[in-house]
Protein backbone atom coordinates (compact mmCIF):
# COMPACT_ATOMS: atom_id res chain seq x y z
CA UNK A 1 0.00 0.00 0.00
CA UNK A 2 1.53 3.44 -0.97
CA UNK A 3 0.22 6.39 0.89
CA UNK A 4 0.72 9.69 -0.63
CA UNK A 5 1.32 12.54 2.09
CA UNK A 6 -1.22 15.10 2.08
CA UNK A 7 0.04 18.72 1.93
CA UNK A 8 -1.21 20.24 4.88
CA UNK A 9 -0.23 22.55 8.05
CA UNK A 10 1.27 19.77 9.50
CA UNK A 11 4.06 19.41 6.77
CA UNK A 12 6.66 21.27 9.16
CA UNK A 13 6.06 19.97 12.44
CA UNK A 14 6.17 16.37 11.24
CA UNK A 15 9.36 17.08 9.65
CA UNK A 16 10.58 19.02 12.61
CA UNK A 17 9.12 16.03 14.92
CA UNK A 18 11.21 13.24 11.88
CA UNK A 19 14.13 15.14 12.71
CA UNK A 20 14.25 14.57 16.62
CA UNK A 21 13.17 11.41 16.24
CA UNK A 22 15.67 10.17 13.24
CA UNK A 23 17.93 11.63 16.25
CA UNK A 24 17.05 9.74 18.68
CA UNK A 25 17.54 6.57 16.34
CA UNK A 26 14.47 5.78 14.87
CA UNK A 27 14.28 4.85 11.30
CA UNK A 28 11.05 5.10 9.24
CA UNK A 29 10.93 3.14 5.77
CA UNK A 30 8.79 5.43 3.30
CA UNK A 31 5.60 3.20 3.74
CA UNK A 32 6.03 3.62 7.38
CA UNK A 33 6.83 7.31 7.48
CA UNK A 34 3.71 8.00 5.36
CA UNK A 35 1.84 6.16 8.23
CA UNK A 36 3.45 8.02 10.91
CA UNK A 37 2.71 11.11 8.81
CA UNK A 38 -1.05 10.67 9.35
CA UNK A 39 -0.98 9.64 13.15
CA UNK A 40 0.94 12.55 13.69
CA UNK A 41 -1.72 14.90 12.18
CA UNK A 42 -4.70 13.40 13.82
CA UNK A 43 -2.99 13.62 17.00
CA UNK A 44 -1.91 17.57 16.84
CA UNK A 45 -5.73 17.73 15.27
CA UNK A 46 -6.81 16.45 19.22
CA UNK A 47 -4.18 18.02 20.50
CA UNK A 48 -5.53 21.86 18.89
CA UNK A 49 -9.21 20.83 20.02
CA UNK A 50 -8.18 19.80 23.21
CA UNK A 51 -6.34 23.42 23.67
CA UNK A 52 -8.94 25.19 21.92
CA UNK A 53 -11.71 23.79 24.94
CA UNK A 54 -9.08 24.18 27.29
CA UNK A 55 -8.67 28.11 26.58
CA UNK A 56 -12.90 27.90 26.94
CA UNK A 57 -12.09 27.06 30.52
CA UNK A 58 -13.09 23.20 29.96
CA UNK A 59 -10.07 22.01 30.59
CA UNK A 60 -7.51 22.56 33.24
CA UNK A 61 -4.35 21.90 31.01
CA UNK A 62 -3.01 22.13 27.59
CA UNK A 63 -1.23 19.43 25.54
CA UNK A 64 1.64 19.61 23.54
CA UNK A 65 3.80 18.51 20.58
CA UNK A 66 6.32 15.55 21.94
CA UNK A 67 8.37 13.07 20.54
CA UNK A 68 6.08 10.38 20.97
CA UNK A 69 3.17 12.79 18.68
CA UNK A 70 3.84 10.23 15.76
CA UNK A 71 2.76 7.66 17.83
CA UNK A 72 0.46 4.96 17.30
CA UNK A 73 -2.20 4.20 20.46
CA UNK A 74 -1.03 0.36 20.01
CA UNK A 75 2.36 1.03 20.52
CA UNK A 76 2.52 3.61 23.51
Amino acid sequence: MSLKRPQTKFNRLFLSDITISISLGKEYSSEEEQLRFLTFSRNVESIESHNNEAEAGNFTNRLGITVSSDTPLKEA
